[in-house]
């Protein structure tokens, strides 16, 4: 809880002479006025900001008493370890420019030098834009707003650029980036991070960030929260990719924006740890930059399902292919996250002649992605022969999350290294696996898409051997979920009126917390 927890009154003092170098910050606490001399509400010794999130106004209040204590105490910014952006403006504001206004929050002389320093120093140098920055802090974020007020967007950016700034423990960075192939003024989180990462600016906040989630643009009016969300993924991807310190990308209900300002080049990326959750592909080329951006790749999840798709059909996924790309990083891949089984085809999985019409990946491309496949060729011919297309082939894999299905086709494999059937799927797993879990065992509709038949695999005893053998097979297999409790795998949702069966983010509160 803050020491201070007074609302910020708006106060314009009429000064001349003398009186303009004496400006005073009004606050008021339990409707007693504090002395001036207290200046900026400041956190006790005790007080913790582990995780700051700016949506809200009383979110973005207790940001601005955050930066100023931090600006008057700075050992106190090494307390911030997780931040949250996630506030975007409301389409019919989307392009309308910043409007300097009268300020509402007066400073003590000192305290406003403080922040004055801490803005140029962030690189809001020009006199145009350093004014405009310190503007947007020195608003009052204490007076009721509504979820439409703009000036919430370009507070909290400004809130989030100081905050980043200033934090040399931040680990974990959370936003929705709107002006990556757009840039503008407006989008001022995102130019921050591009010209401080694209300069290799000296940014506390970014020398240990090891988390980025890319979020979702909840306040866009215009989507309701059905349609999987345009999103500029390898753009996102070459923002963060060159971090120091950088571990994770983390995507939510997004489908790639094929208009790509640079493709990520292969093995260029210093993250090792990517998740695409409740996502699609447009082909299986897209998936394969991605895994194929890391240098190393130790974790991978991409999930389906719980959004609506257009035309009333889903966009499939290339089992073979997503395999093909994984094995290219088949000693370092660690987990593995696959809930697609809805969106594979029987052709592909059970029949690979007439499966063949998939073709190979990058037989057709446009002009732009020549140079990128050259690249990707090169690396892939230094780095080793292609292993078995199989779930054999990981030696180091630990965690695997897979549906009933796919894992039948993976351990059995595909190409050269297919087993005949029968084969024994206890014998043909991992050999240092430490959980599965199965998505869809056992229940209705857990078959690839447009198939709605009996596969005929005899699962049920695969299972069941595995179970029995599992201790002497595979002694580092110690969890096993699924099976006494089903779990449901990914669908894309058909009707999108069933909102029961849309996937909305767990921290999902448009509108809320306006009345604070």
């Amino acid at each position: 809880m803050l020491s201070c927890r007074g609302l910020v009154r708006r106060h314009i003092f009429h000064t001349s002479g003398s009186h303009s170098k004496a400006l005073a910050l009004m606050v008021v606490s339990n409707s007693v006025q504090l002395p001036a001399r207290r200046g900026i509400c400041q956190l006790q010794s005790n007080d913790n900001f582990h995780k700051v999130r700016l949506r809200s106004p009383a979110e973005i209040k207790r940001g601005l008493q955050i930066l100023f204590s931090i600006l008057r105490e700075p050992s106190l910014a090494g307390q911030l370890r997780e931040l949250k952006l996630d506030r975007t403006p409301l389409l019919s504001h989307r392009g309308d420019p910043y409007e300097i206004r009268p300020t509402q929050i007066f400073l003590l002389p000192e305290d406003l030098q403080r922040l004055q320093l801490a803005v140029r120093n962030a690189g809001f140098e020009g006199q145009g834009e350093h004014e405009r920055v310190i503007n947007m802090l020195l608003q009052n974020a204490s007076k009721y707003r509504s979820p439409f007020d703009k000036y919430l967007y370009f507070q909290a950016q400004a809130l989030a650029v100081m905050l980043v700034f200033l934090s040399p423990q931040l680990e974990s960075l959370a936003f929705c980036p709107l002006g990556l192939q757009q840039p503008s003024e407006i989008y001022l989180f995102e130019n921050f991070l591009r010209r401080s990462i694209n300069d290799k600016r000296d940014v506390a906040g970014l020398k240990n960030l090891r988390s980025v989630r890319f979020l979702s643009d909840i306040d866009n009016t215009a989507d309701d929260c059905t349609l999987y969300w345009d999103y500029d993924v390898h753009d996102c991807l070459n923002l963060i990719r060159e971090l120091p310190a950088i571990e994770s990308a983390r995507f939510e209900a997004i489908q790639p924006n094929r208009n790509v300002g640079m493709w990520p080049p292969p093995r260029s990326a210093n993250y090792t740890d990517i998740m695409l959750y409740h996502c699609i592909m447009h082909s299986p080329e897209e998936l394969d930059i991605i895994i194929q951006s890391a240098k190393r790749l130790r974790k991978f999840a991409f999930t389906v399902g719980g959004r609506f798709e257009l035309d009333y059909d889903v966009s499939p996924v290339s089992a073979i292919h997503l395999l093909k790309s994984l094995l290219t990083h088949q000693h370092t891949l660690e987990e593995l996250d696959l809930d697609i089984q809805a969106h594979v085809t029987f052709r592909e999985m059970f029949d690979e002649d007439r499966g063949a019409s998939w073709g190979g990946l990058y037989e057709e491309v446009d002009e732009g992605l020549q140079d990128w496949v050259a690249q990707r060729e090169k690396v892939l011919i230094v780095e080793s022969l292609a292993p078995e297309c199989a779930l054999r082939s990981f030696p180091n894999l630990k965690h695997l999350s897979i549906g009933t299905h796919v894992l039948y086709c993976y351990a059995r494999g595909f190409g050269a290294g297919r087993l005949k059937e029968p084969f024994s799927l206890v014998d043909n797993l991992p050999p240092h696996l430490e959980s599965l879990r199965i998505y869809g065992y056992g229940l209705p509709g857990e078959y690839p898409h447009k198939y709605k038949e009996s596969l005929d695999l005899d699962v049920e005893a695969q299972i069941a051997n595995l179970l029995e053998q599992k201790d002497a097979k595979l002694p580092s297999l110690k969890v096993i979920e699924g099976i006494d409790t089903p779990i449901p795998h990914g669908h894309t949702v058909e009707d999108c009126d069933d909102e029961h069966l849309l996937w909305q983010r767990e921290d999902y509160d448009w509108g809320a917390g306006f009345d604070s």
